[in-house]
């Protein structure tokens, strides 16, 4: 089996309707450089009807997360399970064909940039910006169910990291690499500038280090949510 040719995306829709025009052309490089893929942008109703359908035993969990940030997490997840393909977040871009990278893999995450990891106990922070599946992995179980035990521990700090976000992946990343054909995706490949990068590159027009990130990746992730995200080079 092979990854199916489909890019997965997701904007909820219901707290702001109108995608900013920064992440419709970001999203569009997507489209671009993958002309024979398949598209799909997922909404808030689309959402909930797949967790009603697939996942009913998720059901009261998915209502009851207190962040909207965690539904969006965990809807990844269940995507990539039902369907399989591509998962990318919105503000990534994409700068050739991804079909290459995918070559023999069944289900991988890109690695965080090492600057990101000040996590005592993670060797390497996993990101969930960008994962990619064969339909039917058995690992997006596995990640389901270690959301549900995060949900009941106390983290006073980074909740969203710790129960849906990357540190939950980088937990559960040793234990799927026993029981499934696990790929890492290096950071050069598919995260290769850092959150103070882009802080550099939008607010003080560092270009050069940028530019020669970039050079070898297949796409990279750019950490709106760190940052004002009113950039004027997307407005």
């Amino acid at each position: 089996m092979a990854i199916p040719k489909i890019i997965h995306q997701v904007w909820e829709g219901r707290t702001e309707p109108c995608m900013p025009t920064r992440l419709q052309i970001l999203a569009r490089t997507w489209r671009e450089q993958n002309p024979d893929w398949e598209y799909h942008l997922w909404n808030g109703e689309e959402m909930d009807e797949l967790v009603e359908k697939h996942f009913p035993e998720y059901l009261s969990l998915y209502r009851s997360f207190p962040y909207n940030v965690q539904r969006w997490d965990t809807i990844r997840y269940m995507i990539l399970y039902v369907y399989g393909g591509v998962y990318t977040d919105l503000d990534t871009e994409c700068f050739k064909p991804i079909e290459p990278l995918l070559k023999d893999v069944m289900i991988g995450f890109g690695e965080e940039p090492p600057q990101h990891n000040f996590y005592p106990g993670i060797s390497t922070l996993i990101g969930n910006a960008f994962m990619v599946s064969e339909p039917g992995c058995r690992g997006w179980i596995e990640i389901l169910k270690e959301i549900t035990d995060a949900m009941q521990r106390d983290y006073p700090v980074q909740k969203v990291m710790h129960t849906t976000g990357p540190l939950m992946i980088s937990r559960v990343f040793n234990i799927l690499k026993k029981r499934y054909e696990v790929t890492l995706f290096p950071y050069s490949k598919v995260t290769p500038v850092t959150k103070n990068d882009m802080g550099a590159y939008i607010y003080q027009g560092k270009t050069s280090s940028f530019h020669e990130k970039i050079k070898e990746a297949y796409c990279s992730h750019y950490f709106f949510g760190s940052w004002d995200t009113n950039f004027s080079f997307y407005n």
